[in-house]
């Protein structure tokens, strides 16, 4: 970021530069703004400040909404988004934080993008079955490898992989 700013601050700069410039250095910002909030909630979680407040509402604007959230970064790595979800989930309401299921969804799908190649898809499947509703997201990415499932719940956990390391 220090490099973004001391390059906008010489004068022989074209505007287009200029913009470029501004652009990565709102992109810096915008990052750093993530992990910080990430480490309040963790912070908030971990001494139990986080406060749970359940309503029924659609889940379909819910997953939409984190979507849209994340759908720049899919769009400039070419990621494309699946849907595939029966037609009755469209008017499901569920009891849910409409905030924390967002950010959980969120999250997941940073993941997705962030770990699958230019050009691939994330697939992102809702089924209701009885009073249940299952949602699974599936990306084109490295993957965890199963010996290491268990470990993927803990804080900061992540994979071992090659690929993974280099992210």
């Amino acid at each position: 970021m220090d490099t973004c700013f001391s390059v906008l601050m010489q004068n022989d700069l074209s505007a287009t530069e200029q913009e470029e410039f501004r652009i990565r250095c709102r992109s810096a910002l915008d990052g750093l703004e993530t992990l910080l909030q990430s480490l309040l909630e963790i912070s908030k979680m971990e001494t139990g400040l986080i406060q749970i407040n359940k309503k029924k509402l659609p889940l379909m604007d819910t997953v939409i909404s984190a979507v849209n959230r994340t759908y720049p970064k899919a769009d400039e790595k070419e990621i494309e988004f699946v849907f595939d979800y029966e037609k009755e989930l469209e008017t499901c309401t569920i009891m849910q934080d409409k905030r924390w299921l967002g950010e959980a969804v969120i999250n997941v799908l940073d993941n997705a993008i962030k770990y699958s190649p230019d050009g691939s898809k994330i697939f992102i499947r809702l089924q209701k079955r009885n009073d249940l509703v299952r949602m699974e997201i599936e990306d084109q990415g490295i993957g965890i490898p199963q010996n290491e499932y268990h470990k993927i719940f803990q804080r900061f956990y992540r994979g071992s992989s090659k690929d993974v390391m280099e992210k």
